[in-house]
C-alpha cells in the first residue's frame, strides 16, 4: 500500500513542474527601447525633454507599461494592444529647468510590467539654464454652469501664452493645484488638476478641462470656483483664478398652475 501512495505523489509533483514550465514558455519574448532628445541642453528654460520608445513582442496581446523617472515622480501604468507581433511606439515628455533649479541631470526608463517585466536602458540627459523664458501660463475659471441634472460643471482654461510645468501632474501633495468650489460662501470641496486632467490638456496654451462635479444646486445658489488657490503655478495673471455666479436649477421650480 505504501508503494502505491509514493508513486502517486511522484506523479503530482511531476505535473506541477511541467505546468510551470509550460506557463513560462507561453509568455512572449519582449524588448523595450528608449531614446531622449535633447541629451544635453544649454539655453533658455524651461525646456521639454522628449522621449520616444518602442515595445517589441513576439505575440499579439495586451501589454501594460509605464515610464520611470530619476526623481521618483508617480507615473500611471498605460495599456497597449498588439493585434500582431511586432513593435509599438510609445512616448512621453519631461519639462525641466526653473529659476530655483538651473542645472539638472536626470534619466528616464521604459518598463513593461505585463505580461513580462522588462526594462529599457536608462536614458540620461543634462540641462543647463542660461536664463528663464518670459512666457508664463494663465490658469482661469472659464465657465461655471449646470448640467441637465442641475449638477455644477466648472470649465478651466490655460490662457497662455506659456505652458504649465509637468510638476503639476507629477508632484502630489496637500498643496497640489486644484479646482475648489464654494456654495453660498461655504466650502464644498474639489479635486486636484492631476486627477481631473490626466491627459494634461491644461498644460498647453488654449487647453481646457471640464470638472463635472456631484454638487447639485437646489433653487438658486451662488457658486464660486477657484483654480490653483494655493499659488503653486507661477502665472502671467494671478488675479483671475476664480469665478462666481448665481445658478438656478429650473427643474426645482414648480410649474405655474393653469
Amino acid at each position: 500500500m505504501s508503494r502505491v501512495i509514493f508513486g502517486f505523489m511522484i506523479v503530482i509533483l511531476t505535473c506541477g513542474l511541467t505546468g510551470g514550465a509550460d506557463a513560462q514558455q507561453s509568455l512572449p519574448s519582449m524588448t523595450a527601447t528608449l531614446t531622449g532628445t535633447p541629451e544635453s541642453y544649454q539655453g533658455m528654460c524651461p525646456v521639454e525633454i522628449r522621449f520616444k520608445g518602442a515595445i517589441n513582442t513576439t505575440r499579439p496581446g495586451r501589454v501594460h507599461y509605464k515610464f520611470i523617472r530619476s526623481d521618483g515622480a508617480y507615473a500611471p501604468t498605460e495599456p497597449a494592444s498588439f493585434d500582431t507581433s511586432g513593435a509599438r511606439e510609445v512616448s512621453t515628455t519631461w519639462t525641466v529647468g526653473t529659476a530655483e533649479q538651473s542645472r539638472y541631470e536626470g534619466w528616464m526608463m521604459l518598463k513593461v510590467v505585463y505580461p513580462n517585466e522588462i526594462e529599457s536602458p536608462r536614458v540620461r540627459f543634462k540641462v543647463t539654464c542660461t536664463g528663464m523664458a518670459v512666457d508664463l501660463p494663465d490658469l482661469t475659471v472659464a465657465d461655471i454652469s449646470l448640467d441637465d441634472q442641475c449638477r455644477v460643471v466648472v470649465k478651466a482654461k490655460n490662457n497662455g501664452p506659456g505652458a504649465v510645468f509637468d510638476t503639476v501632474w507629477t508632484d502630489h501633495n496637500a498643496e497640489s493645484p486644484a479646482i475648489k468650489l464654494y456654495v453660498d460662501g461655504r466650502a464644498w470641496g474639489g479635486e486636484t488638476i492631476w486627477l481631473l486632467d490626466p491627459q494634461r490638456n491644461l498644460r498647453n496654451p488654449g487647453g481646457t478641462v471640464a470638472f463635472s462635479t456631484t454638487l447639485k444646486v437646489s433653487g438658486t445658489q451662488e457658486i464660486r470656483a477657484t483654480i490653483d488657490g494655493t499659488r503653486q503655478v507661477k502665472e502671467k495673471d494671478e488675479t483671475n483664478n476664480e469665478g462666481k455666479i448665481a445658478l438656478t436649477c429650473k427643474a426645482s421650480v414648480p410649474e405655474k398652475q393653469q
